[in-house]
């Protein structure tokens, strides 16, 4: 019994050294993501860019149209 559990404890080891160094990569990735705060303002800052282009999307329609009726 001594020596399963050596070697489940060696192959234990063995995983959690692999699971370290594969996160190596991963972490600066994962601290670089934006805060939730910081996706809200941004997401609020995208709705009022679209509303600003769907107002100029209807202003260019209505003078189209009394372009056109010229």
């Amino acid at each position: 019994m001594y020596w399963l559990s050596g070697a489940i404890k060696s192959f234990t080891a063995l995983v959690s050294l692999y699971t370290a160094i594969s996160l190596v990569p991963i972490v600066p990735k994962a601290l670089a993501l934006r805060s939730p705060y910081e996706l809200e303002v941004l997401n609020h800052e995208l709705e009022s860019k679209i509303k600003e282009k769907e107002t100029a999307e209807i202003t260019i329609r209505q003078l189209n149209e009394q372009l056109e009726s010229r």
